[in-house]
């Protein structure tokens, strides 16, 4: 939502950030994922 709210007003820099922070928050999550032993 904040994205496409900065993209409209064309802060484009705004944007980018949050995607770049989304993108770092879930590798950092799905590696930790895949690095957990699971019991399954």
């Amino acid at each position: 939502m904040v994205v496409i709210l900065s993209i409209f007003k064309n802060t484009e820099n705004i944007g980018i950030t949050a995607i770049a922070g989304l993108m770092t928050i879930l590798t950092s999550y799905i590696w930790g994922e895949t690095k957990r032993p699971s019991k399954n």
